[in-house]
């Protein structure tokens, strides 16, 4: 007795030889997590060092800064500008007000 194959059809061929994305994500994540087991912590310095000092609650705080830069500006020297020169005006305004951290 003869078995007859059937021929498959073309999408359940091409669905066949596709691998899922599954085992793709699975790896992904896996990849993903180790890196970040494995990487050390960041380290970081402070700008300012008296950020959490101790300081009066309902403290308030106001403060007004003017910056005025003049001087020459540096361009690419390809151009056909020579002698230029800039003023920088700046006023920078400031405003602090402590609080009452859950007692901290």
């Amino acid at each position: 007795m003869r078995t007859r194959h059937r021929p498959q059809s073309a999408a359940s061929a091409d669905a066949a030889s596709q691998p899922t994305a599954i085992p793709l994500l699975a790896a992904i994540f896996l990849l993903t997590t180790s890196a970040f087991l494995i990487t050390s912590p960041a380290q970081a310095q402070e700008l300012e060092p008296r950020t959490l000092s101790n300081a009066p609650v309902n403290l308030h705080v106001a403060a007004l800064a003017y910056i005025n830069s003049p001087g020459n500006v540096a361009i690419d020297p390809t151009l056909p500008i020579e002698g230029l020169k800039g003023t920088l005006q700046l006023v920078a305004p400031r405003y602090v007000r402590t609080l009452d951290f859950f007692g901290v």
